[in-house]
């Protein structure tokens, strides 16, 4: 019997690839063109939030804020009160972006209780 918040490693595969994927749906090799509060569809808290919700399967509340030119806080909050919080950069990539995701968002929420949509569900 697996217990909810384990993952394995093919749990974990599929939540890059769900990350990834979600990410480059937005067309973007890295974020120099994403700011907090820009008009447009190029904010950075849409983009976050959308990602995370789309992997997660989960609605959460996001929030940025800029720290200096092109150097952002982002806060991630979800209904049962997790809050996590990442620092995103201009130059960051899709791949530093992923990393960046799982290793502070995704993998710890999963972990302390929140869901974990890629169980039984190995594709992207």
């Amino acid at each position: 019997m697996m217990v909810r918040n384990q993952l394995t490693l093919v749990d974990i595969e599929c939540l890059e690839k769900r990350t990834e994927k979600a990410i480059k749906r937005f067309g973007i090799e890295d974020l120099p063109e994403y700011s907090v509060g820009c008009p447009g569809g190029s904010d950075l808290e849409d983009l976050y939030r959308t990602v995370v919700e789309e992997v997660l399967l989960e609605e959460s509340y996001v929030t940025a804020y800029e720290i200096c030119s092109g150097k952002y806080e982002v806060t991630f909050e979800f209904e049962c009160k997790d809050r996590w919080f990442i620092d995103s950069y201009a130059w960051d990539t899709v791949k530093m972006i992923v990393e960046n995701l799982m290793d502070n968002v995704i993998i710890p929420h999963i972990k302390k209780g929140g869901r974990k949509p890629c169980q039984g569900l190995y594709t992207a």
